[in-house]
């Protein structure tokens, strides 16, 4: 089975467990299970993030968490890794979670890692 590290410090760009996202406008990522998953045991929405300047251009990144319908906005570093954790308390009826939505907020096109 596959352990998560969260304490890793490298290059996720270049690791075995990232992704990529190539925004399009308002696009998004959602990891949507076909059935429900009971959430009662967790206690955060956790992963690393960062921009890619090159792309975006200056400023940083707003995106949007979705966790069922309740959503969360937050700013993605360009070209910095930073550990985003979110509290599923935050986010109302998060005991069982049908949907997580990582969402482009601009209507022009986004890279994040």
């Amino acid at each position: 089975a596959l352990i998560p590290n969260i304490a890793y410090t490298g290059d996720k760009k270049y690791g075995t467990q990232s992704i990529r996202c190539d925004y399009g406008s308002y696009g998004g990522l959602n990891l949507k299970r076909s059935k429900t998953l009971n959430a009662r045991n967790l206690t955060y929405v956790q992963f690393w993030a960062k921009g890619d300047s090159d792309v975006n251009g200056p400023g940083d990144v707003t995106l949007r968490l979705k966790v069922n319908s309740v959503r969360k906005d937050f700013q993605i570093l360009n070209d910095v890794w930073k550990n985003h954790r979110f509290a599923l308390e935050d986010f109302k009826g998060s005991d069982e979670i049908d949907s997580i939505v990582i969402q482009n907020n601009y209507g022009a096109q986004k890279l994040v890692y």
